[in-house]
């Protein structure tokens, strides 16, 4: 379980990640850029995402979570 000081450095990153691939597509995404628009280190980011596919793949499954779930 993340502390809140860790969940906002989580939730910084990703919203980061979202921009840049917004931005410019996963192609050219870089963990370390990411960590510099989230106000990080990117040992920092590090910490939490092994790597840059590793943060879009949690992109990714948030972005799944939180569609509707369809009725059983």
């Amino acid at each position: 379980m993340l502390s809140k000081r860790q969940a906002v450095t989580v939730d910084a990153l990703l919203s980061a990640g979202r921009e840049a691939v917004h931005e410019g597509g996963g192609e050219g995404l870089s963990l370390r850029d990411v960590a510099a628009r989230a106000g990080v280190t990117h040992t920092t980011a590090y910490n939490y995402f092994t790597s840059k596919e590793h943060l879009v793949a949690e992109i990714n499954w948030r972005k799944r979570e939180a569609l509707p779930q369809p009725a059983p």
